[in-house]
């Protein structure tokens, strides 16, 4: 993952400790960067493009 992926994602984080909102946090492995979810908290479609994964 790329620096200016993981900028967005922790202050997202800090955000959350700072005014004490509990979110979940999961960590995995992205086969794909497909998600059809679109959840509240998850920065998912604004910091991944559609590109998948190469070995």
């Amino acid at each position: 993952m790329k620096l200016e992926n993981k900028i967005p994602i922790a202050l997202q984080f800090t955000k959350a400790k700072l005014f004490k909102r509990r979110i979940p946090v999961i960590v995995s492995w992205a086969i794909t960067y497909r998600c059809k979810q679109n959840c509240s908290y998850c920065q998912w479609p604004r910091v991944y493009s559609e590109e998948e994964v190469t070995f």
